[in-house]
């Protein structure tokens, strides 16, 4: 096997692998993917979405390990998520037409 039919067979399994986010250790580093998997449960959460969301103050930024990579640490992840939970839900508003 190739080094390029290397690459491509570990990157396939890495985008169909599910992503397990019960066990999330408070100092582990996780990706953009693991992130949106983490905030979205059964349907993941866009990249873009999450980065509004970061912007917006709902999720905590990245940090940068490396010039050109991105990651969350565990504590900060579950500090959001555990703070999104814990929020007064709003109740739906109806449009104009119906008040």
């Amino acid at each position: 096997m190739t080094k390029t039919e290397l690459y491509a067979s570990e990157s396939e399994e890495a985008i169909n692998r599910p992503v397990s986010t019960t066990q999330v250790d408070d100092e582990g580093f996780y990706d953009i993917g693991f992130v949106c998997a983490f905030f979205g449960g059964s349907k993941p959460l866009h990249p873009a979405t999450v980065y509004r969301g970061i912007k917006q103050g709902r999720y905590p930024p990245p940090v940068k390990p490396s010039p050109n990579a991105n990651r969350w640490i565990g504590r900060e992840l579950k500090a959001a998520k555990t703070e999104i939970l814990e929020a007064p839900r709003m109740g739906l508003r109806w449009p104009k037409h119906h008040q």
